[in-house]
């Protein structure tokens, strides 16, 4: 299968990494990695442990400063910036590990996030409730998320499974354009996976998602595209069928036991 991972000509991509590489000490963890996502796609992010997956969404996010390469948002040239000005920006995302807010409220883990697009100040004694219109999309953001009923329970008391899906709320109270998953259905049930996929593939094409997963049928029921790393280095792209069906992706990914 021939594979292209150049950026395409056409209409600018919303996110677009070119020869992008990170390095640790004398470990090159990407190396000349270039894509381009498009508006309202669902892009999977797959290959093998130390594939670079994970360095590839802290470098998008601000989080690692690359050694080489550029990271445009809407053509915007957001390499190296903080992360809590690529957020303001557009570009949110959710981490390996939940992480949310176990002792505060389904309420108050979302409502902080959407504080923190602004420049309102914060403070330890603030409550949504205090905003009506932040409360209100509060309330609208976490109801499409199938947590309605969940609000005014504290985030640690709920399963793994609705706390993957209280994560998600916090990034997309942001209200990004784009959103990085970093392995969301990691932990939680099949049934679960199935829930969080149709979460997920509800997004677009309003939002554009870049998700990284170990799960092969995950991957092929959510993504419309498909990129292969490893080693540091772009092996493959394209749709998920001819992904799972190419002889080198097999090789490094498909005949291992996790990515």
């Amino acid at each position: 299968m021939a594979t292209d991972t150049s950026v395409r000509a056409g209409p600018e991509p919303v996110l677009a990494v070119e020869d992008l590489a990170v390095r640790f000490g004398g470990v090159t963890a990407l190396d000349g990695v270039t894509l381009a996502v498009g508006p309202g796609e669902i892009r999977a992010i797959i290959g093998p442990n130390g594939a670079g997956k994970t360095t590839l969404f802290n470098a998008v996010t601000g989080a690692v400063r690359p050694a080489r390469g550029r990271v445009r948002l809407r053509g915007r040239d957001i390499t190296g910036a903080p992360p809590f000005r690529i957020a303001r920006l557009g570009l949110a995302r959710t981490f390996q590990l939940t992480s949310i807010f176990p002792e505060l409220t389904v309420a108050a883990n979302a409502w902080l996030g959407m504080n923190a697009r602004t420049d309102r100040p914060w403070h330890p004694f603030a409550r949504p409730g205090r905003d009506g219109a932040a409360a209100a999309r509060t309330r609208e953001l976490l109801a499409g998320l199938g947590l309605a009923d969940r609000l005014e329970e504290p985030a640690g008391d709920l399963s793994h499974a609705d706390q993957r899906v209280v994560e998600i709320a916090i990034a997309l109270s942001l209200d990004p354009d784009v959103l990085l998953l970093d392995e969301p259905t990691q932990g939680v049930s099949p049934h679960e996976a199935g829930r969080l996929v149709t979460l997920v593939a509800g997004l677009a094409p309003a939002k554009t998602v870049l998700v990284i997963e170990h799960n092969v049928e995950v991957v092929l029921r959510l993504a419309t595209t498909v990129t292969v790393l490893d080693r540091g280095r772009v092996l493959a792209e394209g749709a998920p069928a001819a992904i799972m069906a190419d002889r080198r992706v097999r090789e490094v990914y498909l005949g291992t036991t996790g990515v």
